[in-house]
């Protein structure tokens, strides 16, 4: 960084102004601007980036309580700097520098995956992709068309039961298991999501990463695991894709290219 004292005037008053807003307790005010005019601006920029980690972690404020969630909230904005110009990337900064700097605030252990699952949620809500039905067959055949994923949808998987996470359960350590989960946005725009292992979970990647039929994708995980009993395999499979089609996760079908 250019050394203070080189700067162009206007150019030294803007990194002081901006270091007193990011740090009102420790940085100075500048000079010939009234403290109480200065607070204006303090108490507006903190106010707007609270409104936005607000409302991107809900959950995580109440579990925190109000005084500690606004003094991590002070520490993102002192120390953090976004690259983004973007608004709504704020809540994705704040869960990157938490995820460098948890070890500074002291959160929960389970608190850093429930935050990307808040994120995540967001992420999906204001997601600009749109459930285009045209040219899907809502009533398809699963196995021999192409399944069509819910584009608005993300795979998650984390070690705790991040659904349930809340001020009256907050786990003490990470289960054996693995949780898997589709977020994504339903036909009213409602956020959503669907409990998955291992398998349904493999099944939606490969069908949202290439377009491709139920049963070659079956038969895809069926060589990966090298199943002794491929055609259990396709039954259990077509049961995961009927469900996924009553509740939104696949959009119906499409005939193959």
């Amino acid at each position: 960084m250019q050394n203070l004292h080189e700067m162009p005037t206007f150019q030294k008053f803007q990194w002081e102004f901006a270091k007193r807003i990011r740090d009102p307790k420790h940085a100075p005010c500048p000079e010939a601007v009234p403290k109480d005019r200065m607070a204006v601006y303090e108490e507006l920029l903190m106010n707007n980036l609270q409104g936005f980690l607000d409302a991107c972690y809900p959950i995580t404020r109440e579990i925190l309580g109000e005084e500690r969630w606004q003094s991590i909230a002070r520490q993102f904005f002192s120390g953090c700097r976004c690259s983004s110009p973007l608004f709504r990337d704020i809540s994705g900064s704040f869960l990157e520098w938490m995820q460098n700097s948890a070890h500074l605030v002291d959160v929960p252990i389970y608190l850093l995956e429930f935050l990307q699952y808040e994120w995540l949620e967001m992420v999906v809500s204001i997601s600009s992709e749109e459930l285009d039905t045209m040219d899907v067959n809502p009533v398809g055949d699963l196995l021999d068309e192409i399944p069509v994923v819910n584009p608005t949808g993300k795979i998650a998987t984390y070690h705790y039961p991040v659904h349930r996470i809340c001020p009256q359960f907050q786990p003490s350590q990470p289960d054996d298991q693995l949780y898997c989960y589709f977020l994504y946005r339903d036909a009213t725009d409602k956020v959503q999501f669907m409990f998955l292992n291992p398998l349904s979970a493999r099944m939606l990647e490969i069908l949202t990463d290439t377009p491709t039929t139920g049963r070659q994708a079956l038969e895809k995980i069926g060589a990966e695991l090298n199943h002794a009993q491929p055609e259990i395999l396709l039954a259990h499979g077509l049961t995961f894709l009927m469900q996924a089609l009553q509740c939104g996760v696949l959009l119906g079908t499409r005939r193959k290219l």
